[in-house]
């Protein structure tokens, strides 16, 4: 899937900001700048033929200035391949749901617990009073709301694994950015899975899709069909990615599953 998938365990950790040249027709030579504050790599070659490259280490002051400089320099010249979203700037992000909420077009989603917005706030709140805390009632309304305009003109596809009584099951509140994970007893899944089931059969426009394998335990992917899709880690960091490029889109529509455990 053009190389998403070696990279998207580096991009979750938050420590790398991915760029890309969006005029880039260059098909017979490649070129690598490797930089850091003690050191640099360069390196050339003849398209397909890395081996036969040439490539040069330097540690040295005047090089390292000149490295760093370049780096800088394609930077301006470069687009950002995503944006990225974290507890430091999670208003940017609420503003991006917003907007989410009114574009037109139908969804297909990979989630790796129920959605929050099929469960009672009955079941929510036994689940919160276990867990000492009681602000996300506000979160699944702000839920609800949306799934609710969404739907009047798009569809939904959720896809979902059912976990048994030996997984560990954690409320979906991704979007949240809370710095823990709130979990269910089986029990409480199981409600909660047959109100997830119930929300299919009264709204025509939300559809359950079940995978046969245990594919994720901490990412969702929200894919607006060719749109954009939103790549969310859940926790250790809780953080979003938006994608918008339009071949990694359509690479990851067609790509299933995209992690597997």
């Amino acid at each position: 899937m053009l190389g998403l998938e070696n990279w998207i365990p580096i991009y979750i950790t938050g420590q790398i900001s991915p760029f890309y040249f969006k005029d880039n027709i260059n098909n017979i030579f490649e070129h690598l700048t490797y930089v850091s504050g003690v050191a640099a790599l360069n390196g050339e070659c003849i398209k397909g033929f890395h081996d036969n490259g040439k490539y040069s280490l330097t540690n040295n002051s005047k090089e390292l200035d000149y490295y760093m400089e370049k780096a800088q320099l394609l930077l301006k010249k470069a687009n950002s391949l995503m944006d990225i979203y974290t507890s430091d700037n999670y208003n940017y992000f609420y503003t991006f749901l917003k907007k989410d909420m009114e574009t037109h077009g139908n969804r297909k989603r990979y989630l790796s617990s129920l959605p929050l917005f099929t469960m009672s706030n009955s079941l929510l709140i036994k689940i919160l009073k276990r867990n000492n805390i009681d602000n996300i009632i506000k979160y699944k309304h702000m839920e609800e709301k949306n799934i609710k305009i969404i739907l009047v003109k798009n569809t939904i596809n959720d896809y979902i694994y059912v976990y048994n009584k030996n997984n560990i099951i954690n409320l979906s509140l991704e979007n949240i950015f809370l710095d823990k994970c709130i979990s269910y007893t089986y029990d409480e899944y199981l409600e909660h899975l047959s109100l997830t089931k119930d929300f299919a059969k009264k709204n025509n426009n939300y559809n359950i899709n079940y995978q046969t394998d245990y594919i994720f335990t901490n990412i969702s992917i929200n894919i607006l069909i060719n749109k954009y899709v939103i790549l969310s880690k859940n926790s250790n960091p809780n953080i979003h990615f938006v994608i918008r490029h339009s071949k990694l889109v359509t690479a990851i529509e067609n790509f299933t599953p995209l992690v597997k455990d």
